[in-house]
């Protein structure tokens, strides 16, 4: 890692959680603006995989408060 994203890296992880998940979406955006060219191909068969699980009982759901509770555990550092 060169002196400067080290500099970079160490700075952000001073900031706030909510702070650091927006600097990481927008460095995230910056590298990932190209879609695939078998993006669709690829959606396609992540949604057949989703509904194979969901069919077959294999697939977990949570309620909104079960997500919320859970990202506030992360967020506190459990």
């Amino acid at each position: 890692m060169s002196a400067a994203a080290k500099q970079i890296l160490d700075a952000a992880l001073k900031l706030d959680p909510a702070e650091r998940v927006h600097v990481a979406e927008m460095i995230w955006e910056s590298v990932d603006d190209q879609p695939a060219e078998n993006a669709e191909q690829l959606w396609r068969e992540e949604l057949a995989r989703r509904r194979q699980k969901i069919e077959s009982g294999q697939a977990r759901f949570f309620s909104i408060d079960e997500v919320k509770a859970e990202a506030q555990k992360i967020l506190r550092g459990r």
